[in-house]
């Protein structure tokens, strides 16, 4: 088994390229595994079983991820990589890696715009931004102090790619609503981003100003009165119309 000899270091990834030599005069064939001694790696290889043509060489990419960011520091990891002839025939093969795990920067969250008026329900753009080298997951929750507000987020978890964003909607909707003689209510709330492996959330802040204006919700009850008349008078209608063709 050929190993690479220099370390890897990197928050959040470690891609090593693991080679096989056949020096028999008939292929073999293994399948190969990855473990560290604290269990604190996903290990994976690209191609787990590898055939090896006689007298020559076969290889793979092996790919290693932190169950967890490392906050600050450096963390030494040890790989021990097997290599065991699949038919059970042959030798075994193995030899060791070193990852170093360091300090991962978190993601980071964004509402815009941060802050803006209406007279009822507004709606943000949340964007998550992240800056590892590896893919993650977050789930995302909006909450008020007051709990003066509802909530709605579409879609409420993003797939965020390596060094990539993605964004979700947020629409915030205030319970209540202004009282006579009050020109303007502010209302405060964030939004927390919890992303899979990490202990601590992140979070934005936003807010929104709830002031007088027109709001189709508040035409809502007049469409509602004026088709009740407007069936009641179609009733009207026909039966008139039916009572004079009757005679």
């Amino acid at each position: 088994m050929i190993l690479p000899a220099e370390e890897v270091r990197d928050p959040a990834v470690a891609v090593f390229a693991v080679k096989l030599s056949n020096p028999a005069k008939t292929p073999a064939a293994y399948r190969l595994s990855a473990v560290d001694a604290g269990g604190n790696l996903r290990c994976q290889f690209d191609t787990p079983n590898l055939t090896v043509p006689a007298n020559g060489e076969a290889s793979t990419v092996l790919r290693v991820t932190p169950q967890t960011i490392l906050p600050a520091g450096e963390l030494v990891h040890t790989l021990q990589v097997a290599a065991q002839p699949a038919s059970g025939a042959g030798p075994s093969l193995s030899g060791a890696l070193r990852y170093i795990q360091t300090a991962g920067q978190p993601p980071s969250l964004a509402i815009s715009p941060a802050s803006q008026a209406s007279p009822g329900p507004a709606s943000y753009t949340v964007t998550v931004h992240n800056p590892r080298s590896a893919p993650i997951q977050v789930t995302l929750r909006a909450y008020d102090q007051g709990n003066q507000c509802q909530f709605a987020l579409e879609p409420p978890s993003l797939s965020v790619p390596a060094r990539g964003q993605a964004s979700a909607r947020l629409e915030v909707r205030p319970l209540g609503q202004l009282l006579p003689g009050e020109t303007r209510r502010p209302f405060a709330f964030g939004v927390a981003g919890y992303a899979s492996g990490d202990p601590k959330p992140f979070a934005a802040e936003g807010s929104l100003l709830l002031v007088h204006g027109f709001t189709w919700r508040k035409l809502l009850p007049l469409f509602i009165a004026f088709f009740v008349l407007l069936g009641l008078g179609a009733v009207a209608v026909i039966a008139l119309l039916y009572m004079r063709f009757m005679q």
